[in-house]
């Protein structure tokens, strides 16, 4: 009954009940390799036909970053590196698409600011200052594989997401509408459906060529089902 007490377990309750998707931030890791292939594709910074190397490791500067295979998985297509999840050749494409355009992108993705859902305690991502990104190429290297930036769960499934559904950027909400017992319209939800109107993914040319490059070749970090593909493909 003391106070210590009340606080200890006040901010354990707080722990445990908060909704992680939008309250705790994370390095998003491989997933994020699929936002780097999108942009670097929409850009022309590489294509399918673009052949990489791992030795197992890449210098950048003085730093020896590794890949998960410390062998290395030496000559790969496109197709490969996604499929091997292979660092190297995500820090070379990383260094294509220069720190403007990875910049630009990952704002357009809107991973850049808050998704705006109607849950309570929702947090922005963790990054570098623009001043220490634009002097630091092993945080472009990093940053292509998803690594050294913190975002949410939801900010990483909204960005994903305008990947496949044409280029929009929506806004996540949990009611649209509000009905009765015998299914009848009383009212709206929260919030009305927004769409991140003149962002940079609206261009995408081709987005369901890259969901279905992914789905085709699979990915350490994101290996679908036969059934979503067909879903995927749908017109």
């Amino acid at each position: 009954g003391t106070q210590e007490y009340d606080e200890a377990k006040n901010q354990l309750l707080l722990e445990t009940w908060s909704n992680k998707a939008v309250t705790e931030i994370y390095m998003p890791g491989s997933t994020f390799k699929i936002a780097t292939v999108a942009t670097a594709l929409e850009i022309g910074a590489v294509s399918t036909d673009s052949g990489f190397y791992c030795p197992g490791y890449r210098q950048v500067l003085t730093e020896r970053i590794n890949c998960w295979k410390t062998q290395g998985h030496g000559h790969e297509t496109l197709a490969q590196a996604v499929q091997n999840s292979c660092n190297p050749a995500f820090m070379t494409i990383g260094e294509s698409l220069g720190k403007e355009n990875l910049e630009k992108y990952m704002e357009a993705f809107g991973l850049t600011e808050p998704t705006g859902v109607d849950m309570i305690g929702e947090v922005g991502g963790i990054f570098s200052d623009e001043k220490t990104f634009n002097s630091n190429v092993v945080s472009l290297g990093s940053y292509s594989f998803g690594q050294t930036f913190k975002i949410t769960p939801l900010q990483l499934v909204r960005a994903i997401a305008s990947v496949v559904n044409g280029g929009n950027l929506m806004e996540p909400y949990l009611v649209s509408e509000i009905l009765d017992a015998q299914g009848l319209y009383v009212g709206p939800g929260f919030v009305d459906i927004h769409i991140h109107a003149g962002n940079d993914l609206e261009s995408f040319a081709h987005p369901k060529e890259v969901a279905e490059f992914f789905l085709d070749h699979g990915h350490t970090a994101f290996s679908p089902r036969p059934s979503i593909l067909r879903i995927f493909r749908r017109s």
